[in-house]
């Protein structure tokens, strides 16, 4: 996933973690949201 390896590449501090995990959160719902989306069409 394009958004995940995006976040790993940054030097890791504390606030770049929240922001990574964020993030990533993110993309897990928004992919959850897309995959839910199709599998409702006929």
């Amino acid at each position: 996933m394009p958004c995940l390896s995006i976040a790993y590449v940054l030097p890791m501090s504390k606030e770049h973690f929240i922001f990574a995990w964020t993030l990533k959160q993110a993309c897990i719902l928004t992919i959850s949201l897309i995959f839910n989306k199709l599998n409702h069409l006929p």
